[in-house]
């Protein structure tokens, strides 16, 4: 009876000491790495090395003016976006509360790819691009089309390639992610529903 007793007291003299010290804060974010997210944005990708998680409160000014902040269902996910505009590329920061993604769109292919791949060595995973994902914003630039993308997973990185009728080939898309394996990338960011048609 007597150590039933002592260890009730035991108990709400725990229960007590964490009333009194009161909800537990949530930790704090790191700044950003303004070295690494620029260098992305900038479309200088050599270096990367995965996302991390920051307070995404004190982004860098490298991504440009904020054009917009909201909410978009893509994917099956509800995504926080902030979007931003420079004069090297457009920039979205999306969180869907468990992940975070930095995408940058090129206006033009003059990054070549070729130096990237040769930077990034042989890409693990290399897909095509599926017919719902042709449709989706943002848009080519003129008189190009989409030939694949390179998937980075272990490093947090995949590559959108765009190649004009001259047959240059180019960089449209870098999103940046925290390191996974492919299959996760894929099951996170990739359109994986088919394209539904309506009967007129």
């Amino acid at each position: 009876m007597r150590a039933w007793l002592v260890l009730l007291y035991l108990a709400l003299s725990a229960c007590s000491n964490q009333a009194q010290r009161g909800p537990v804060a949530e930790p704090r974010l790191p700044p950003p790495d303004e070295h690494a997210l620029c260098a992305l944005a900038a479309g200088q990708a050599a270096g990367w090395r995965g996302l991390t998680p920051f307070d995404r409160a004190r982004v860098p000014a490298c991504f440009g003016a904020r054009a917009e902040t909201g909410t978009v269902t893509l994917h099956d996910r509800d995504w926080g976006v902030q979007h931003f505009v420079s004069a090297v590329a457009e920039t979205w920061l999306y969180d869907d509360g468990t992940a975070v993604a930095l995408i940058s769109v090129f206006p033009s292919i003059s990054h070549r790819i070729e130096s990237l791949e040769e930077a990034l060595g042989p890409a693990p995973w290399q897909r095509d691009v599926s017919f719902a994902e042709r449709i989706e914003r943002p848009a080519l630039p003129p008189r190009t089309h989409y030939d694949g993308e390179l998937v980075y997973a272990g490093r947090g990185l995949a590559v959108l390639i765009a190649a004009s009728a001259d047959g240059t080939r180019g960089v449209h898309r870098l999103r940046g992610f925290a390191p996974t394996e492919a299959a996760a990338y894929f099951r996170r960011f990739v359109q994986e529903r088919p394209v539904e048609w309506q009967d007129p």
